[in-house]
């Protein structure tokens, strides 16, 4: 018998959908402007060099972990940890198979819920820092050339995809990390 995940009643999930749309609409939107308002797009600031990079992943990485601490103090440890032990004593205390197999299915269940909660409040917590200026994307590339709507238009994006990264928690920060070492310093 194979431990299968339980199915998600949802096709699409709402968030990736909203994701998609804004980032869509703000292509659009930064293409109209950029066509029809005869100005350049934007570009990677020059001068920039790997410990400027490494610097602003440092401090994402830094926020990433106080807000999954944050998150870890206020609402898993208080609210969810509870409910999991219990489950797991459900698993552990299951005397047929198919009592330990439904135990086992909802605490996994238990486990997505709980992650899933995490993103969308880390998520909203990043979105809390975009707005109160941490930026991601106005550090290494150059707005000077953008006009007022678009430049609106790109701190949206710079909040939004702000929010996306230390949402994303920790691991994916020192992920970013890996890969734009390799892409910026391939040689070593």
């Amino acid at each position: 018998m194979t431990n299968t995940p339980p199915a998600n009643n949802t096709l699409i999930n709402p968030l990736l959908v909203l994701a998609i749309f804004i980032v869509a609409i703000g292509l659009l939107f930064l293409g109209y402007a950029t066509v029809f308002e005869d100005t350049a797009a934007v570009q990677l600031k020059e001068g920039i060099e790997w410990e400027d990079y490494s610097a602003l992943l440092a401090n994402l990485f830094l926020i990433a972990l106080l807000i999954e601490r944050a998150l870890e103090i206020f609402y898993v440890s208080p609210q969810r940890k509870p409910q999991k032990q219990n489950l797991k004593k459900a698993v552990g205390e299951a005397a047929s198979p198919k009592a330990r197999s439904d135990s086992h299915d909802s605490l996994q269940q238990f486990r997505v819920e709980t992650r899933r909660t995490c993103l969308f409040a880390g998520f909203g917590l990043g979105i809390l820092c975009g707005l109160a200026g941490i930026q991601v994307l106005e550090v290494v590339l150059t707005t000077d050339n953008l006009s007022g709507k678009q430049l609106s238009l790109f701190r949206a994006l710079d909040v939004f995809f702000t929010a996306a990264i230390l949402g994303g928690g920790s691991a994916g920060v020192n992920n970013l990390t890996a890969r734009l070492k390799d892409f910026i310093k391939p040689e070593e």
